[in-house]
This record gives C-alpha cells, sequence and structure tokens, in this order.
C-alpha cells in the first residue's frame, strides 16, 4: 500500500526540562499512519542530536490519545534498546523513529497490515521529555501515513513494562504475573527482558482446557539463531546488551500469538544471581474503543 509523507505542524514544548509534545492529527481530517520520524537538533550552535546524546538529553517517550496513554512513558535508553536498535532500524543523527506498522513485518504481497489508524481517536501526540541538561533544542517532524481515507484505531504495536526483582543467588524463578491482558484480538510480539543473569527461559499458556503448551522454551544460547532463522529476509536482529529478547514473532504478523484462549501463563527464568530488571513485552492492540478510551 503506498505511503504518503507530510511535514507536522503541530510541535510544542520544545524547551530544557519539559515534556514536547508533537500532533498527529486525527479524527475526520487526519490519517492512518505508518510512522513519525521526529527530528531534533540541540546545542547553541544547532547539531543534530545523535542516538547516544539522546541516551542523556531526553528522559522518556510516550504516546497519547486525549488524557489516555496508548504507550506509556518509556525511559529512552530502554525505547531505543528495545524498538529501534534491536530491530537494526537505520540510526539518522537527529532523528528519532516512532513506528506503529514495523517495517519488517511481512505477509503476502507484502501488505503492511498494522498501522494507528486516528478516525475514533482524534489527535494523537507523541510526548518526548527532555532532560535539563539539554541545551537550546529544537524539532521539526514527518509523518508517514498509508494514502487512504482515516479508519479507526486498528491494529498497531504496543508495549508494557513489568518490574521484577529476583533475590536468591540463582535457581528457578517463575513469574505468572505479566501484563498480557487486553480486549479481544491482542496478541502478543515479543518480551525484551532487561537481564541476562538466567540460561534458560521457559514460557508457556494453558487453553481454556488447561493444557499447557510451550511458547518458548529453551537454553538463551541459542536465541540469536532463533531469531536470525525467523528474521532471515531482513539481516536478523541486533541484540543489545544487558537484554535478553524473546522474539516470538520474528517477521511474520502471522506469527503474533493470540491470546484470546490463553488460560494462565508463566515465565520460569533459570536465574545464575540475583537481580533487579524489567520485561518489556511487545503487543499487537486490536481495538480503541475497548480500551475505554
Amino acid at each position: 500500500m503506498a505511503l504518503g509523507k507530510n511535514e507536522i505542524s503541530g510541535i510544542k514544548g520544545v524547551k530544557s526540562g519539559e515534556i514536547a509534545s508533537v500532533t498527529l492529527p486525527g479524527g475526520r481530517d487526519g490519517f492512518v499512519y505508518h510512522t513519525a520520524l521526529p527530528r531534533i537538533w540541540h546545542k547553541a550552535v544547532p547539531e543534530a542530536m545523535t542516538r547516544a546524546d539522546m541516551l542523556t538529553e531526553i528522559d522518556t517517550i510516550a504516546l497519547k490519545a486525549g488524557s489516555k496513554y496508548l504507550w506509556p512513558a518509556m525511559p529512552i535508553a530502554t525505547y531505543l534498546a528495545t524498538q529501534a536498535n534491536f530491530y537494526g532500524l537505520a540510526a539518522v543523527d537527529g532523528m528519532l523513529p516512532v513506528g506503529f506498522s514495523p517495517v519488517y513485518m511481512e505477509e503476502e504481497s507484502d501488505q503492511r497490515e498494522l498501522a494507528l489508524g486516528t478516525l475514533d481517536t482524534g489527535d494523537v501526540n507523541i510526548e518526548i521529555k527532555f532532560n535539563s541538561t539539554v541545551v537550546s533544542p529544537t524539532m521539526e517532524a514527518t509523518a508517514l501515513y498509508y494514502i487512504e481515507p482515516n479508519k479507526p484505531l486498528g491494529q498497531f504495536t504496543t508495549f508494557v513494562t513489568d518490574n521484577y526483582e529476583y533475590t536468591g543467588a540463582g535457581g528457578e524463578f517463575t513469574i505468572k504475573d505479566l501484563s498480557l491482558d487486553g480486549p479481544k484480538g491482542t496478541g502478543i510480539k515479543a518480551m525484551h527482558i532487561s537481564s541476562t543473569a538466567f540460561s534458560a527461559a521457559d514460557f508457556s499458556v494453558s487453553t481454556a482446557q488447561g493444557t499447557e503448551i510451550p511458547v518458548w522454551r529453551g537454553r538463551t544460547d541459542v536465541d540469536d539463531y532463533l531469531m536470525d532463522h525467523k528474521t532471515f529476509q531482513t539481516g536478523g536482529r541486533s541484540p543489545q546488551a544487558g537484554f535478553t529478547h524473546l522474539d516470538l514473532a520474528g517477521n511474520f504478523l502471522g506469527d503474533v500469538h493470540s491470546m484470546d484462549n490463553w488460560g494462565n501463563h508463566k515465565l520460569k527464568l533459570t536465574m545464575t544471581g540475583a537481580d533487579t530488571f524489567q520485561i518489556i513485552t511487545e503487543k499487537v492492540s486490536p481495538a480503541f474503543i475497548d480500551r475505554g478510551i
């Protein structure tokens, strides 16, 4: 499906220590968005902000519709590691990619089925919180959108973060409270664990009849091979230092795991030492109205 490109005029609050807002127009005059590309400069003599600079000059990034967050605020270091660098998105100085339809997802006839429709959301805002250390920030932004009439929210990529602490010296750590809930049609795409202090991961779910089905099981030292196997057409993934990635879907929307008929779930980690870590779960969210917005 063909993409259009348009400069975004609605940018506010680009100041040191403030939350800048990039507005993606919605409603009847809005678009079905593929990607938004904020471009950021800083310093007294303006320079494009590199990804390395972003780690110190930007605090968090979030996506908001009205008073509700479609993406919760996430530290920029975590966002770049799990949403840009891991997937091999090009690092262009100044550019902070915000994607709703992953460019690596492939379906029959190369159809891109994921997108952020805004017909029923009104305007959507990308919130970028600057640290107080940034000097003279300025911003422009470009939106890529499908050349078609605007639609309701539909399916788009989102994520949620859960926090955990393991205090033992090593052994089995079972997690049963991952934030995997969502409206009918929600699917799980990937999990990024900000820890390497375990040697095996066992993620399983049960059906409505109580049958346990392993989704991802085994040693973490074969994960890189599995990711390359599922993504060979685009050159694989780039595992990030300090993270363990469970890339369940690879490049294929059809491999996103529907959670409609799941019962209980559990993630069992074979820990090698104590650690405090986060699990960032990427999901494909199907509906707007069911989120109570």
